[in-house]
């Protein structure tokens, strides 16, 4: 039976001693009832844990086999990093079915986690996940032009509510202009390829709590997307 490969997104109770889990694989998201699931043990109760990446064979809308590829572990072991990691489903969760091209979505999302696991700086990873998204999501921010006319001349600003840069001749007095450098800094995180952030990621300019107001604002305007993720404590409100 043909093995694939995911992470565990989501996990909800069934039926007694039974769960449902949600996998995002490189073809889609895949839910699948897990039986023996709340027993200690039993050797499925390791594939019933959230942000745990797995391979496994399925029969019809059962998991037939599995076994731990990564847990994660060092992420867990920290309440801001767990966090940084649940708004990553989060986001996978809520959005994951409007991503065209999931084969990239999950190649991102898995190094992106990866990287996270071997304790590089999980603010920015999780900044840079969630930039690079919307261009998967097909609603990036227009940094490079005006988002009025197209030109590339004399920008003076970014319109948040309008979803990008603004030329002197389309600048209102109504626009939301965001914070310049906190737009310069998602411009370079959402140009960069992530390989090239990772490999220096220290010097990687990124102020977390604009970047993450930026971000929460835009996905909230053009998604209708609120995180429900408590940042302080890394635990769902």
């Amino acid at each position: 039976m043909d093995q694939k490969e995911g992470i565990v997104t989501r996990v909800v109770d069934y039926r007694d001693n039974t769960k449902i889990i949600t996998v995002m694989t490189n073809t889609g998201s895949q839910g699948l009832i897990v039986k023996g699931a709340t027993n200690l043990r039993s050797h499925t109760f390791s594939y019933t844990q959230e942000l745990i990446k797995i391979s496994f064979a399925a029969k019809k809308q059962y998991l037939s086999s599995g076994k731990l590829i990564d847990s994660y572990r060092n992420i867990k072991l920290d309440f801001n990093k767990l966090s940084s990691g649940l708004r990553i489903l989060e986001i996978i969760n809520a959005l994951g079915d409007h991503i065209n091209d999931y084969s990239t979505f999950y190649e991102f999302t898995d190094q992106i986690l990866k990287n996270m696991n071997e304790l590089i700086d999980h603010e920015k990873l999780e900044i840079i996940f969630r930039i690079k998204a919307l261009f998967l999501l097909g609603l990036s921010p227009v940094f490079f032009k005006c988002v009025e006319c197209g030109t590339i001349d004399n920008l003076s600003g970014f319109s948040l509510f309008d979803g990008g840069m603004k030329c002197n001749d389309h600048l209102t007095n109504e626009d939301y202009i965001y914070n310049h450098d906190i737009v310069s800094q998602l411009r370079i995180l959402y140009a960069v390829k992530l390989q090239e952030l990772i490999t220096k990621i220290d010097e990687v300019e990124c102020t977390y709590l604009g970047c993450d107001n930026f971000l929460n604002l835009f996905y909230d305007h053009f998604l209708g997307f609120k995180s429900k993720v408590k940042k302080i404590t890394g635990l769902y409100v």
